[in-house]
């Protein structure tokens, strides 16, 4: 869903379709922004604690989640400083809280 709903034309956008292939992609460069489902995150605690060092240290993390509700964002926000996108995404949500996240100071 993320990847009809980014703009290539704004933002050079890598996929992962697995917890692994996102931490390649951490480690082949400068990552700015990373956009994780928060299953991907609990199935995947290196992956967890490796975004969680990262934000920490500038990456802006946005976690999406199936299912909204104070429970999912409450787990969200345990893996750092993150910001909190629950399904369904659609392009103005996306764009939204991209943008937000990339002017934030971290």
């Amino acid at each position: 869903m993320v990847r009809q709903l980014t703009a290539p034309d704004r933002w050079q956008v890598m996929y992962a379709s697995s917890a692994e292939e996102l931490r390649s992609i951490l480690h082949t460069g400068p990552v700015s922004l990373a956009v994780v489902d928060l299953a991907m995150l609990d199935g995947s605690p290196r992956l967890a604690a490796e975004l969680a060092d990262r934000s920490r240290r500038g990456l802006r993390v946005v976690v999406t989640t199936d299912e909204h509700n104070e429970s999912n964002e409450r787990r969200a926000r345990m893996h750092g400083p993150v910001f909190y996108a629950p399904k369904p995404l659609n392009i103005r949500l996306l764009n939204h809280v991209v943008e937000g996240a990339l002017g934030a100071a971290v």
